[in-house]
């Protein structure tokens, strides 16, 4: 069995995302394949990166579809298991001048569902990095069965990565939201968030401290995505933030998570953040900036993602947008 560049387990769903409304005026939504970690998927996928999902849809049609979707993205989805007693779960997208919310539809859905028996351990664990999302944390038994796995991937010292992607609403309150987290941030290598979250994790008021704050957790690499503002790291006691591209927001659904998913591609292709210098850093954030930049130039998420020569070409061309931090 060949290795896998990257295995992510986590949330896989249908996105109702807003169309204009029908004739009569009711509100039409138009599905698309999401999640957090089927969009990273994707995203990989379509850069070439060798990946395996491992997520759990429902029995139904819309789930076999956004499955389909996914592996058209040149993803292997043998680890998405199907669950006859579940549906698959269900987000309702809001979009304001492509800025997005969701309302989710996840009680007792199927990717919370995910149990250890779900999954492929010998192929997860033959994969040079392991991702997980802060979707997979929220709840039982699809929290355990992650950690369960984050943990024997880190014994047999596989790069294990994570975005934490906080969503308030699905959580029962904050407080249990940032002990869990910071007990999961302890064994990952990187980090991912977005300023909100890593200021709420932290306690800290200020990115510096707050990356400081983390990374003495364990992460070795800390990666902050800022919207409109870029990006900022944190590595080995550098840091710095740079600007990202204008383009214009159509729908910011998946975002983040093409932009990690860009940040992995980078890490593939060095061969690991081993003694990385400050150029080589902001070059891997400087592509991962463009690669989200062209996502939200789309709608859907696993639908948005672009292509390494799409990204390269936006580096090319597409002016950097000079927001203040």
């Amino acid at each position: 069995m060949s290795m896998y560049d990257l295995c992510a387990i986590g949330d896989i769903l249908v996105d109702f995302t807003p169309m204009d409304p029908s004739p009569a005026g009711n509100f039409v939504y138009e599905c698309n394949a999401g999640g957090t970690v089927a969009n990273l998927c994707a995203a990989a996928g379509k850069f070439g990166l060798r990946t395996l999902f491992i997520g759990k849809i429902g029995n139904d049609d819309l789930g076999k579809a956004v499955r389909r979707k996914v592996e058209e993205s040149n993803v292997d989805m043998s680890g998405c298991s199907v669950d006859d007693e579940a549906f698959t779960t269900l987000t309702f997208v809001t979009l304001n001048n492509g800025e997005r919310s969701f309302s989710f539809s996840r009680k007792n859905s199927a990717d919370i569902n995910l149990k250890p028996e779900d999954v492929p351990e010998d192929k997860a664990l033959n994969s040079r990095i392991l991702h997980f999302s802060g979707m997979c944390l929220t709840d039982q038994p699809v929290r355990d069965t992650t950690l369960n796995l984050v943990k024997k991937a880190r014994e047999k010292g596989i790069f294990i990565t994570l975005d934490v992607n906080y969503r308030e609403k699905l959580w029962r309150n904050r407080d249990e939201a940032v002990e869990i987290f910071r007990d999961s941030i302890a064994l990952v290598d990187l980090y991912k968030s977005s300023e909100e979250e890593i200021l709420l994790l932290s306690g800290e008021t200020d990115l510096e401290n707050a990356a400081k704050n983390i990374s003495a957790l364990g992460p070795k690499f800390i990666i902050v995505s800022c919207g409109p503002k870029g990006a900022f790291y944190y590595y080995n006691g550098l840091s710095g933030r740079l600007n990202t591209y204008d383009t214009k927001p159509v729908d910011t659904t998946g975002a983040g998570d093409c932009f990690m998913a860009a940040v992995l591609y980078q890490i593939i292709k060095r061969g690991g953040i081993k003694d990385m210098t400050k150029d080589e850093i902001e070059g891997m954030i400087d592509f991962a900036n463009a690669a989200g930049a062209l996502s939200i130039t789309k709608r859907g998420g696993v639908a948005s993602m672009p292509t390494v020569e799409e990204v390269e070409r936006c580096m090319r061309n597409i002016p950097i947008l000079v927001a203040p931090w």
